[in-house]
């Protein structure tokens, strides 16, 4: 076997509070998970010049592993993220994940490599909230200024709530933001465990920042 090492953008995703969902209906989970990737890889179809064919995907469990090779996958890995982000909001789901660059390889059975050891520890122990960071080693301003915010630790996320109208036309910011509103409050009545409740806090937030930045009606907000 040749082992080539080459430079890739890596993407490590993690459903949220999918193993009690896994353990009381692993079916009904998995339909989920396969819905959302579905309407992601649909949206790319409809809308393809906002995407290369380049990025590759790999699902285990709740993990996904999204990469393409050079930095020039950055945007692709970033966009696709984005809307795989949202598409799991509006399914009842929500997500945190990593994006890193540097060494890896890949083959029908391997994936490995320190872009992939990085966006695992970015989505572990870092990025905590329901966001996907970016390694600080990437330095694109172009994508940082139209596909991220800065939050307050430094980090830059995918801003997905603005790249989502973008690529799925016909959508109504404020119709957008009163069906995300609807399935928060939803999803956060569910979750009592103490572990998450900061993570709907921050993602309240970030929902009402979008809405404020946007100029949105007061019915888009979360109280």
């Amino acid at each position: 076997m040749k082992n080539k090492f080459e430079n890739y953008t890596v993407a490590y995703i993690d459903f949220l509070g999918t193993k009690e969902k896994i353990n009381t209906n692993d079916i009904e989970c998995l339909k989920t998970i396969e819905k959302i990737f579905k309407e992601t890889n649909d949206l790319f179809k409809k809308n393809s010049k906002f995407i290369h064919n380049s990025i590759k995907t790999k699902i285990f469990s709740d993990n996904i592993l999204m990469f393409s090779k050079g930095i020039n996958g950055l945007f692709d890995v970033a966009t696709y993220s984005a809307v795989f982000q949202i598409r799991a909001l509006i399914n009842g789901l929500i997500v945190r994940g990593g994006i890193s660059f540097g060494s890896f390889y890949e083959s029908k059975t391997f994936v490995f490599g320190k872009a992939l050891c990085d966006a695992v520890v970015l989505e572990e122990e870092i990025a905590v909230f329901p966001r996907i960071i970016l390694d600080k080693k990437i330095n694109d301003e172009e994508l940082k200024k139209y596909v991220c915010v800065k939050d307050s630790d430094g980090y830059y996320y995918i801003d997905f709530y603005s790249y989502y109208p973008t690529v799925e036309f016909n959508t109504d910011t404020n119709d957008m933001c009163k069906k995300l509103k609807k399935q928060i409050i939803d999803l956060k009545s569910k979750n009592n465990n103490v572990k998450y409740i900061q993570k709907y806090d921050w993602l309240i937030n970030y929902h009402n920042k979008y809405c404020e930045k946007s100029k949105l009606n007061c019915e888009c907000y979360i109280n």
